[in-house]
């Protein structure tokens, strides 16, 4: 027997060791024995054989053990004959050592090598069976939470003091801060099983707890078996053990975490950069954080700007009522983040656009023609009626080039309350001549507060006709029919747009007349006038793309005359005395052009002829030379 160990393990279970050292020739019977034995109790699990041959290292270390045995009596000769100096005598005693040493080692392996040949060594290792059976079953349970706080630090202390306050043991402790004023605190620790319970009640109370994951895990000590002597069958009766339960702590504060409900409004304002003063006080007065800020100052009535906050959920509702009364809302909507670790809803988040009034457009939009007597002045009095009402002006225009047709365009922006106002400075201007009113569609960029107007000014004479009478009527006295005409159409508030008379020396008499009179008047006219006398002519004509309102007129055109003579002036014996003496004269005048035209014309050309005639007869009369 070489060697014997033992040991017992917590389950209980004995597991050892022994070497045998056995003569080589009693090796195999040995081994047959022990196995014949230990089988009838036991099961065997192993067996490895091996030898190794050590014939060089043996041959090497016997060579090596000569030459040193040599070298130690060559030195030990030269330290007995004692020649040489002292120096050479004390380097031969300590070499003399070192081979010494080396001899000792090479007969120590050598032994070695004598007694591992002559005897073989056997290790065998015995253990009960079942020896991986657990004894115990180990139950751990690991609460992980996070708790949203106002004051991280207080709470970290207020946690510490709890844990301190029920004997656990903190593992691990640190506060962090990150950007925008965002601190974390991590607390790792371990309380007693009972004691977990109330632990987290007081943890709860700290803050708003946020995640919650609760673990339990049992394990077996002393091996990952079953219980020795239990069958598989039936619930292994072991003793179980519970381990301080384990806290992992996230405590930190909301700046930095995005809420999960987020209000978006754009407001249209009367004044940009004070709701935008107003909204920062509000958010500062309600404790809130401002993520971003912007404001874009323009004209006052193109000014905008934006404003991201966070404010406390309950303070919210009356955050969000203020901010609305600094505005027309044009958009509202609520969106809801998903619910995620990094989401809270102890506050809400809002991003406020703002908007001058300038830069939305209205909902409603009037075009309007507006007929006034003096469009000059008409253009004017609109003009300071917006500013009063301080009104934007988009644009605006007075065209008087032709004096006979002025008009004038005004295009300008008010607010709804405004707008009575404005209307009764239109209806001291003039009279709406045609009115066209347009709704937008609905979009973010629209508002109910303001109206645009679209507005032409022009001259109530230059109102077309919406219907035109002709009429020819026979009257035995033109002049008096003429002038109850008139004074009938200025009755009917009308007007006399030409009013000519014609005689002639027959004593013939026409009178034309044009009248422009309201249109609800005509009818009354048209029969009044053909009351006077025999209507010879009656046409009507309608324009239809003149809309008919109140200010719609009707055009009659109306031509009087009399009755024709028995006896013409233009017949009679003076008549036709004078028509004969003008046809004389003119016969006369004839006869005395054609004259001058002879004398001065033909007769110069008939002398010429002659002439040349006399000059041609004399010179063939002349008789030839012999």
């Amino acid at each position: 027997m070489a060697t014997v160990n033992s040991a017992q393990l917590p389950n209980g279970k004995v597991r050892g060791s022994m070497v045998v050292r056995t003569p080589p020739e009693h090796l195999d019977t040995l081994v047959l024995d022990m196995r014949k034995e230990l089988g009838k109790n036991g099961e065997l699990k192993g067996q490895k054989i091996g030898s190794q041959d050590i014939t060089k290292q043996y041959t090497d270390t016997e060579s090596r053990l000569k030459a040193a045995r040599a070298m130690e009596a060559r030195l030990l000769e030269i330290i007995k004959t004692g020649k040489g100096e002292i120096k050479d005598l004390l380097v031969a005693e300590k070499e003399l050592g070192v081979w010494r040493t080396k001899i000792e080692e090479f007969e120590g392996e050598k032994r070695y090598f004598d007694n591992q040949v002559a005897l073989s060594t056997l290790t065998i290792t015995l253990a009960e069976k079942e020896i991986r059976s657990p004894f115990a079953l180990i139950e751990t349970e690991r609460v992980q939470m996070g708790v949203e706080v106002e004051d991280v630090i207080k709470a970290q202390q207020a946690a510490l003091k709890a844990i301190d306050d029920i004997k656990g043991r903190v593992t691990k402790s640190e506060l962090k801060q990150h950007a925008a004023d965002q601190l974390t605190a991590t607390i790792n620790f371990e309380v007693a099983p009972d004691k977990a319970g109330p632990m987290r009640d007081r943890i709860e109370q700290l803050g708003r707890r946020t995640r919650l994951d609760v673990d339990r895990l049992q394990e077996t000590e002393g091996g990952t078996g079953e219980p020795s002597g239990v069958s598989r069958r039936v619930l292994p009766e072991i003793k179980t053990r519970r381990k301080d339960t384990q806290f992992l702590l996230n405590i930190y504060n909301v700046a930095n975490v995005a809420p999960r409900e987020t209000v978006n409004l754009n407001l249209a304002c009367v004044d940009t950069e004070d709701s935008y003063k107003k909204i920062l006080a509000r958010v500062e007065k309600a404790t809130g954080r401002v993520v971003a800020s912007n404001l874009n100052r323009q004209r006052n009535d193109q000014t905008t700007g934006l404003v991201q906050f966070e404010v406390k959920s309950a303070e919210a509702e009356a955050v969000l009522m203020d901010v609305r009364e600094l505005g027309e809302v044009m958009r509202l909507q609520t969106t809801e983040n998903p619910d995620v670790q990094n989401a809270t809803r102890s506050k809400r988040g809002f991003i406020v656009q703002l908007f001058a009034l300038g830069t939305v457009a209205p909902r409603e939009t009037a075009t309007i023609q507006l007929a006034s007597k003096d469009v000059p002045a008409g253009y004017r009095s609109l003009l300071d009626a917006v500013a009063k009402a301080k009104g934007r002006v988009l644009n605006s225009q007075l065209n008087e080039q032709d004096k006979q047709n002025i008009t004038a365009n005004l295009d300008f922006e008010i607010r709804r309350p405004d707008e009575a106002a404005i209307s009764k400075a239109m209806s001291d201007v003039g009279d709406t001549y045609s009115r066209t009113v347009a709704r937008a569609q609905d979009s973010d960029t629209v508002i109910d507060s303001k109206v645009r107007y679209t507005m032409t000014l022009i001259n109530q004479a230059r109102i077309p006709a919406r219907e035109t009478v002709t009429l020819g009527i026979e009257v035995n006295d033109v002049d008096k029919t003429a002038a109850d005409f008139t004074a009938q159409a200025a009755a009917a508030k009308g007007r006399t747009v030409e009013s000519h008379v014609a005689r002639e020396r027959t004593g013939r008499m026409t009178a034309k007349l044009i009248y422009d009179v309201p249109l609800s008047s005509a009818p009354d006219l048209v029969e009044k006038f053909s009351r006077a006398g025999i209507v010879r002519v009656q046409q009507f004509s309608k324009n239809q793309q003149v809309p008919e309102s109140d200010l719609a007129i009707a055009r009659l055109d109306v031509t009087l005359s009399n009755s024709p003579l028995i006896v013409p002036s233009d017949e009679g014996f003076g008549t036709e005395l004078r028509k004969g003496l003008a046809t004389s004269v003119k016969v006369l005048s004839l006869s005395l052009s054609w004259l001058v035209f002879g004398l001065l014309v033909i007769l110069p050309w008939v002398l010429v002829v002659y002439a040349i005639y006399r000059l041609v007869v004399r010179l063939r009369g002349k008789p030839s030379p012999a």
